[in-house]
């Protein structure tokens, strides 16, 4: 018989003895290791190890591990990811728009000095016109040509008087022009500067309304410069001889000294070259990189 040594691992070679049958299961055979000289007890009577067939072994169900599922990840290809700066809200690119857009508020003034301008002057023709203002200095005596651009005192009958304003229509066409000049120059002053100023507090410019707008306010002041020459009415308040012809009308406007008159006139046409001017989109021209 053949056991190992548990010290040394040696194979020992041995003769069990002559009653082993009549041992029991628990008896341990005493031998001396030759190799290391210890004493091992190894049993005689154990049970031999049967294994089992090929054939069983292969009929014998074996239990298998089962593998966890794992989700494949998904791949994504071709995916761009834009860098951190070019990724912009909503708010962002509304604030970026208004940056590359020059603001109106300036344009806006400029409509609104041109159109207070014409205000003033119909409001100054009224109260003297009313004798409100009287005896003027004589360093201010040209102020009085303003009774031209009185505007207010159309708009004063067409309220208190309206069969009265609508016996002006009953005359000429030139007499009715030149009574409504004054009143539309002023009218159309008053909203031009009210749409000025509100579009200022907005800082934006409407290029088509005012160069509408402005069209029109130069015509009503170049009407105006010939009021006094198609209404007697405003001939009278002036003091000026009509009974000519349109030059011998402008000599007595400056023989007179109104050359507030003529002012006016000039004013409502650079009002309108204003306007073309500002038809000049307000967008910034992008700045260009001299490398």
């Amino acid at each position: 018989m053949y056991t190992r040594c548990p010290g040394c691992h040696a194979e020992i070679s041995f003769e069990p003895p002559a009653n082993k049958e009549a041992l029991g299961a628990d008896y341990k055979h005493r031998i001396k290791c030759p190799a290391c000289g210890a004493t091992i007890g190894v049993k005689i009577n154990q049970k031999p190890v049967t294994m089992p067939s090929t054939s069983a072994a292969a009929n014998t169900p074996v239990a298998q591990p089962v593998p966890q599922k794992q989700q494949a990840p998904t791949q994504i290809t071709n995916v761009y990811h834009p860098p951190m700066a070019q990724v912009q809200t909503a708010k962002d690119k509304k604030a970026a728009k208004r940056a590359a857009k020059k603001s109106g508020v300036g344009r806006n003034v400029m409509m609104m000095i041109f159109s207070l301008i014409f205000v003033a002057l119909s409001v100054v023709g009224y109260l003297i016109n009313k004798g409100v203002i009287k005896d003027l200095p004589e360093a201010f005596a040209w102020v009085s040509a303003s009774r031209l651009f009185d505007g207010i005192i159309g708009w004063e009958l067409l309220i208190k008087d309206f069969a009265e304003f609508k016996l002006i229509f009953s005359n000429s066409i030139a007499y009715i022009v030149g009574f409504l000049a004054p009143m539309i120059l002023f009218t159309l002053s008053g909203i031009n500067f009210i749409v000025a100023f509100i579009s200022a507090c907005g800082k934006k410019y409407g290029r088509a309304f005012n160069f509408i707008f402005s069209l029109l306010i130069g015509a009503a002041a170049a009407t105006t410069l010939f009021s006094a020459y198609l209404c007697p009415v405003y001939a009278l308040l002036l003091d000026l001889n009509t009974d000519t012809n349109v030059i011998g009308y402008l000599v007595n406007i400056v023989g007179a000294q109104y050359y507030l008159i003529f002012a006016g006139a000039a004013w409502g046409v650079l009002q309108f070259l204003f306007s073309i001017f500002f038809l000049k989109s307000l967008k910034r021209k992008p700045k260009k990189n001299n490398r």
